[in-house]
């Protein structure tokens, strides 16, 4: 190996300059991976609005069951179901069979108007601008958890 000291330049002559490349992605490289990553979110985003409604249904049938827990136990200790207060956020009377409807919640909760001491029926209906808006559940005195939308899991 020779060292051409008269020639100290750094400049790059005749085909070495050709031939030097910049390195980095061409537009069609990126083009791929954009398209691959399109196709891949459009597998993976509905599945993934497919679970998110599953967990929203699991929260309001949990809640339900809650509420029915302690409805029977409310009816157990007053001798029905008169009386009982469930699912209001504010006031004097709040939950005071309780069960606390978390702030977060994605559906309202809501007890019927009790006009027989042996009977209720507690409704779920999906908040607006959730991805389950308008869909309601409904458990009553008989545990009979019902789904009132065309998509019950």
């Amino acid at each position: 190996m020779s060292i051409n000291l008269k020639n100290n330049s750094n400049k790059l002559e005749g085909g070495e300059a050709m031939r030097k490349r910049e390195r980095g992605f061409t537009l069609v490289e990126l083009m791929v991976v954009i398209a691959i990553l399109g196709v891949l979110a459009a597998i993976a985003i509905p599945n993934f609005l497919d679970y998110q409604k599953k967990a929203y249904h699991t929260e309001a049938k949990s809640t339900l069951t809650s509420v029915y827990s302690a409805m029977v136990a409310y009816a157990g200790d007053k001798g029905g179901y008169g009386g009982a207060k469930c699912c209001e956020t504010t006031g004097p009377d709040k939950q005071n069979i309780g069960v606390t409807i978390p702030p977060g919640a994605k559906y309202t909760y809501t007890l019927a108007a009790i006009t027989n001491p042996a009977e209720f029926k507690v409704t779920a209906v999906g908040k607006e601008g959730t991805l389950i808006a308008g869909n309601q559940w409904e458990i009553d005195q008989n545990k009979d958890l019902k789904c009132f939308n065309p998509h019950c899991p």
